[in-house]
């Protein structure tokens, strides 16, 4: 059977030809289009959250800042109570004659000073000591600190007296050297005569042992 090709046969598959080949154009022109559009969008979204990371990091900045500011203020008014930096003799010298204005005396007094500055670790659940810890966990550290041009030295000493000197002695270390803390003390009540040091002390005096650490500031 032979088919015969009308007219219009050949218009039709010509416009069909055409629809065709013009679909193909289409699609070879606009699909770029739209996978471009669709790479722009996914870098739009990168770029917002890498804009948004940034606005956090340098809201903290200014957080971390303001706080680092107020602390170290706060640190300078510090340092008008601190002790210049001194040798082991002058230490002695001061401990000693702490001591001997509350009525007792030093004796087998030991003085070690660092020539490291000394180290802060701020106590967690204070104000200074969440913010300090803040920095630590941003900057990957352990929380301590050295003191910038703050040096300790730690005296070891005993004396022995009555009571009341004793505790007069710790009142007035706690309430009147805020560069000194105690940081121990052990108190022995003597049950019979002893000499330490030269000094005699007797039944119902009080020996005590103090563990102190006196600062003091190369900025003084």
């Amino acid at each position: 059977m032979e088919m015969k090709i009308t007219e219009r046969d050949k218009k039709l598959l010509s416009f069909l030809a055409c629809a065709v080949i013009l679909a193909g154009m289409v699609f070879l022109a606009v699909m770029p289009l739209i996978q471009r559009g669709a790479e722009l969008d996914d870098r739009k979204m990168e770029l917002e959250n890498q804009q948004w990371e940034m606005e956090q990091k340098l809201s903290l900045y200014d957080s971390l800042k303001a706080a680092s500011e107020r602390i170290n203020k706060d640190l300078a008014e510090e340092l008008q109570d601190f002790y210049p930096r001194m040798g082991s003799s002058a230490v002695d010298k001061e401990i000693s004659g702490i001591v001997l204005e509350a009525g007792l005396q030093a004796v087998d007094m030991s003085i070690t000073i660092p020539e490291e500055e000394a180290v802060c670790v701020p106590y967690p659940l204070s104000e200074y000591g969440a913010e300090m810890a803040g920095q630590a966990e941003n900057a990957s550290g352990d929380g301590a600190n050295s003191m910038m041009n703050i040096y300790k030295a730690a005296v070891s000493l005993k004396a022995g007296g009555g009571y009341e000197k004793v505790q007069a002695l710790l009142d007035v270390l706690n309430r009147d050297y805020p560069a000194i803390r105690v940081s121990g003390f052990s108190l022995e009540k003597l049950e019979s005569s002893r000499s330490i040091g030269g000094v005699d002390l007797q039944p119902g005096d009080y020996l005590v042992q103090l563990n102190l650490d006196l600062y003091m500031s190369a900025d003084r």
